[in-house]
């Protein structure tokens, strides 16, 4: 064997024919391999999807991507986006989109929006095989008083399967239960707000506890200058108790409306 191997080395190299022959199937091997290995590997994303309850921003609203299914008999998706602003005008007639296939980026697709309640939009996007992998739902949002339209990309990577089509209670729990959500988070900012101005004070009410310890040690001109710095640290922690107040009745507030959410809508 290892004689063998000694004459083909000796012909590759007396004869550089057989050499260039070698290059090029080694060549072909190569780009069909990686060919097949990209045919045939398992798919994977071009960009990650769009996170449930994630915010986007689109002009002056804000949606929060609630749900997205896929509709096997319909051969749809369906996304359901809601609206943080309880009282907002949004109207649906000013919201256009589109969306294009990682499996087919040539073509843009029209889409099907309607504001189902005051705080639910759903967008439906129709022909989908479910094979698709991934959706890019471009929105775009333009009234009469604005010059350009506002814009924001949502990636969809369906979480559940729908076997029919979602009914008005279907859209009326999604509008209670974000609305239970969105409360609740609220609630959870202020006392977030409330923790940290408390921590605030505390820093500095040590840090004026560790500037009067070294006040006798401080010529006029010096005690003057912290006179001055303690002022001006006192006046700061009662800004922070009179914004402290407010934040707590906001939040009275918040916590009124979730009960007054969850007596009406109980579990």
């Amino acid at each position: 064997m290892k004689d063998f191997w000694i004459d083909l080395k000796q012909k590759i190299k007396n004869n550089r024919t057989i050499f260039y022959w070698i290059l090029v199937l080694i060549f072909l091997a190569t780009n069909i391999s990686f060919v097949c290995y990209s045919k045939f590997k398992g798919d994977t994303l071009k960009h990650p999807a769009t996170e449930i309850n994630t915010e986007i921003p689109l002009g002056d609203e804000k949606l929060t991507l609630l749900k997205s299914f896929y509709n096997k008999n319909e051969k749809q998706i369906e996304v359901v986006l809601g609206f943080s602003n309880v009282k907002s005008v949004f109207n649906e007639k000013y919201l256009k989109g589109q969306f294009i296939l990682q499996n087919n980026l040539k073509k843009n697709n029209n889409v099907k929006i309607k504001k189902e309640n005051p705080q639910i939009i759903s967008v439906k996007l129709n022909n989908i095989d479910e094979d698709y992998l991934l959706a890019k739902l471009s929105l775009s949002y333009k009234n009469d008083t604005t010059d350009m339209a506002e814009k924001a990309d949502i990636f969809i990577q369906h979480k559940e399967l729908l076997n029919r089509p979602l009914t008005e209670k279907d859209y009326d729990k999604y509008a209670i239960d974000f609305k239970k959500s969105f409360v609740k988070n609220e609630i959870v900012k202020m006392e977030n707000e409330i923790k940290k101005s408390q921590d605030k004070e505390i820093q500095l009410k040590n840090d004026i506890e560790s500037l009067k310890e070294n006040n006798k040690l401080l010529t006029e001109d010096e005690k003057k200058s912290l006179k001055s710095t303690v002022e001006g640290m006192e006046k700061q922690i009662v800004n922070l108790r009179e914004e402290r107040k407010k934040i707590k009745e906001e939040l009275t507030s918040r916590e009124v409306q979730l009960d007054e959410i969850e007596a009406l809508y109980p579990k």
